[in-house]
């Protein structure tokens, strides 16, 4: 029996791949970022050696630039 989540605390961790073959994917990675709600509670891993992340947050544009900061350093996209 699965108990239901308080309201306020649904989030979305982020996991991706950060194999080089990938790297093509990040402009496309990083303009979804543009669909997620702003009040939801997001993270990122990136898949890696060794593997990098953006804690759980209330989805911000600083938040955002975070994750955005977090793709283009895993993928070498300066």
């Amino acid at each position: 029996h699965l108990e239901p989540k308080p309201e306020g605390h649904e989030g979305l961790l982020l996991v991706i791949d950060g194999s080089a073959r990938l790297k093509h994917t990040a402009p496309q990675l990083i303009a979804a970022l543009d669909s997620i709600h702003r009040a939801m509670r997001v993270g990122a891993i990136v898949a890696s050696e060794p593997a990098q992340h953006v804690p759980l947050a209330p989805f911000s544009d600083a938040h955002r630039q975070s994750i955005v900061k977090l793709l283009r350093y895993s993928f070498s996209l300066f």
